[in-house]
Formats: C-alpha cells, sequence, structure tokens
C-alpha cells in the first residue's frame, strides 16, 4: 500500500492522495501526506460494526449508537463522497481533506491541554510524593536528593506514558487472556472504579506498585525502538530542567 501510494501519486500529478486497503472485515485509509504512514492510518472492523457475532473487539466494543455512529463514519469517509470536492467548502475541498484539517486542529488542542496536564500538574506532584516517602533521602533532603528523586519520577512517569500510548493504539496485546490481567488498563481501570466508589487507598501496600513491577521489564524501551518513537512524536512538551 506504501509503495502504491507513492507510485499513484506521480503518476496522478498529486492528485491521488488516498488509499483503501481490505481484507473484507478490516478496512484501512491511508494518506500520503501522513507524518507516518506505516502508523498514522483509519481502520474500522466492518464486520464486528455490522453486529456479527463471535468476534473479538480489537479496537472498540462496538455496540448500540456505538456500532450505528461508526457505521455512519465507515460510510462518510470510506465512500465515494468521502473523495470529491464539497461544493460549499470555499477551498473546494474533499471531505476527507475537510475532516483531516479539524482532526489535526482538535490533537493539537489536546496535546497542549495533555502536555499541560501532564507535565505541570501531575509531574510535580509525583516527585512530591515520591521524594515524601523516600526512606532513604536525608532530612530535609538535599539538592543531590531532589536531583535523584527528579530523575526517577521522570522515568517512571515516562514508562507510564510509554505503556498507556502502546495499550490504547494495541500495540500491545490488551485483548490477550495472557496479558490483560497485567496490563496498565486493568489497573487504571481498577483505580478509577475505586475512587468512583469513594473506597480507602491504603498508605503502606504495595499492590499497585508490584503490579507496575512486573509490567515494566516487559516494555524496556530497546525492545521497542519503533513504538518509543511513535510516542515522542505523541508528546509534545518535555518538563522544564
Amino acid at each position: 500500500m506504501l509503495r502504491y501510494l507513492s507510485r499513484v501519486e506521480v503518476a496522478s500529478e498529486r492528485a491521488i492522495q488516498w488509499g483503501l486497503l481490505t481484507n473484507g472485515r478490516y478496512w484501512r485509509l491511508y494518506f500520503q501526506g501522513a507524518r507516518s504512514r506505516s502508523e498514522e492510518f483509519l481502520e474500522l472492523d466492518l464486520a464486528l460494526l455490522a453486529g456479527m457475532k463471535g468476534l473479538q473487539a480489537e479496537l472498540f466494543d462496538a455496540s448500540g449508537q456505538d456500532a450505528e455512529h461508526f457505521l455512519a463514519v465507515f460510510y462518510l469517509l470510506f465512500g465515494r463522497a468521502g473523495f470529491v470536492p464539497q461544493p460549499k467548502d470555499p477551498e473546494n475541498r474533499a471531505f476527507l481533506f475537510i475532516a483531516l484539517a479539524e482532526t489535526r486542529r482538535w490533537e493539537e488542542r489536546v496535546s497542549q491541554d495533555l502536555g499541560e496536564l501532564v507535565f505541570e500538574r501531575l509531574f510535580p506532584r509525583l516527585v512530591t510524593a515520591m521524594a515524601q516517602r523516600d526512606p532513604t533521602a536525608s532530612q530535609p533532603p538535599t539538592a543531590d536528593d531532589l536531583d535523584a528523586v527528579r530523575r526517577e519520577a521522570l522515568i517512571l512517569l515516562y514508562r507510564l506514558l510509554f505503556v498507556l500510548y502502546a495499550e490504547d493504539r494495541n500495540l500491545l496485546p490488551v485483548h490477550d487472556r495472557r496479558y490483560d490481567d497485567y496490563s496498565l488498563r486493568k489497573i487504571r481501570e481498577d483505580v478509577s472504579r475505586r475512587l468512583d466508589a469513594c473506597d480507602v487507598f491504603s498508605t503502606s501496600a504495595r499492590r499497585y506498585c508490584n503490579d507496575l513491577k512486573d509490567l515494566f521489564p516487559h516494555h524496556q524501551p530497546g525492545r521497542c525502538l519503533a513504538r518509543r518513537a511513535a510516542l515522542q512524536r505523541w508528546l509534545v512538551r518535555r518538563p522544564r530542567a
């Protein structure tokens, strides 16, 4: 598909920028101008959206209104109308280009909000919590102690972001029974459920810490260079020194 897009773009003098790939069940929409064509594509499970029984949901649980919504999305984005210029658009763009422009504007806003949330609110709280619970730190902590805690907190934060990103993009087998019970998604959902129920968390139990220790060795950066590169593109801001 990637070679096809490159060749047809040249042959059509850039008139053709989109490509469809399907095996009947999965439908993918590729864009020649994507930042990473091998990773940035839209995929829909048409069989699942149509309500076929006995299928495992790999992208999302298509049920009820969600299935109807994404069937409409499929019709809009994969149908002929999505590829032809829209008469009411001032730039005479096809619907797919309009949708792409809106998506990028939305992505920019979300990325900015996420960067502020992670590095201006979450990271300082993580550093403070780790410093307060470090039994080896001096009292009061020295500058070296604080610098060490900051480095360790940064490592932990990026590991959490890396695994969350990989699981949400289905780069990790979150629906595999050999993995799902140990996933960060399961930990996140358990914490969310307990928060919603106003449950009390122990200040001494290390259950979640031990779960993370079991999870992280399987996702060392050296084993996942391509996935780490994708995460770096997703993160738009870094913590300031």
